[in-house]
């Protein structure tokens, strides 16, 4: 029994931590989509609620890979230009 609430204690302190992760990429998301414009800014709350609808808005698009390139490349381009200015103000 003594391992059992081990184990138990275990996996609430990882679904602890997976909450505070998931919290921290809806934030991510929605700081991302209201920068695009995507969509006004709203609680982390309404997307865990939303966070299970089927088909809320619509399906989701696919994209090639060429295209997922094309925006990894950007973001990576984006970042060093932000650590690029960070290490200027720096120094």
């Amino acid at each position: 029994m003594l391992e059992l609430g081990k184990v138990i204690r275990e996996l609430r302190e990882e679904y602890s931590r997976m909450q505070s992760d998931l919290t921290k990429l809806d934030s991510a998301i929605i700081a991302i989509e209201s920068a695009a414009g995507a969509r006004a800014a709203s609680s982390t709350t309404s997307t865990h609620k939303n966070r299970n609808a089927k088909h809320d808005k619509g399906p989701r698009r696919i994209f090639s890979v060429a295209a997922r390139r094309r925006i990894s490349e950007a973001q990576k381009a984006r970042w060093a230009k932000f650590r690029a200015d960070k290490r200027k103000r720096a120094s």
